[in-house]
């Protein structure tokens, strides 16, 4: 239990059994939750009313609030459809499609999203073993897959770069993008 990696007074987190427990990654990350000195019961608090307590007239405005959401940029329906009729749309095998549709809907298996759905592994990168897997480091961070990207005949350069949303970029590239570079982008990131 939570309350075993907690000892003394004033709590302090009991690092021996911490690292004995979990990996060093997510031990590191619990030892980073501050404890607090004071005890207070939990309760359940509603987060869209001001004092936390729900009703009916604030769950429907709620969702009448994510009927109405007008955001406009990567999540935007319209300009999502122009995104999946240019992927639909590529004279390429069939799984380079599926990938594309998994990437850009989190769908992928990296390892991340594995223990999130309860699977037990190892959640660092096959590849370079240093950092979480995830989809962004996957295909941006990591230091192998950046030297793929390099190496490829696209010569993309991720080395200097900030990017911190793959998806964001990826759907930029499409769209701006001929469908035989596309299909090239595509064939890289399913070999990656």
């Amino acid at each position: 239990m939570v309350s075993d990696l907690i000892c003394g007074n004033p709590p302090t987190w009991n690092k021996t059994l911490i690292d004995n427990t979990f990996l060093a990654i997510d031990g590191g990350q619990i030892q980073q939750i501050p404890l607090t000195h004071q005890e207070i019961n939990d309760t359940i608090m509603w987060a869209f009313t001001d004092t936390g307590d729900y009703s009916v007239k604030s769950g429907y405005q709620v969702i009448q609030g994510w009927k109405t959401n007008t955001d406009q940029g990567p999540s935007n329906q319209g300009y999502m459809e122009s995104v999946w009729k240019k992927v639909w749309a590529l004279e390429t095998i069939p799984r380079h499609k599926v990938l594309l549709w998994r990437i850009l809907n989190n769908a992928l298996p990296v390892r991340d999203e594995l223990q999130k759905r309860g699977i037990r592994c190892s959640p660092l990168c096959p590849r370079c073993e240093t950092s979480l897997e995830t989809i962004n480091h996957l295909y941006v961070k990591c230091e192998v897959t950046r030297r793929e990207w390099f190496g490829s005949q696209l010569g993309i350069n991720f080395h200097n770069t900030e990017l911190s949303n793959f998806n964001e970029w990826l759907t930029t590239f499409i769209l701006n993008n001929d469908k035989d570079t596309i299909i090239s982008l595509v064939a890289l990131i399913y070999s990656i």
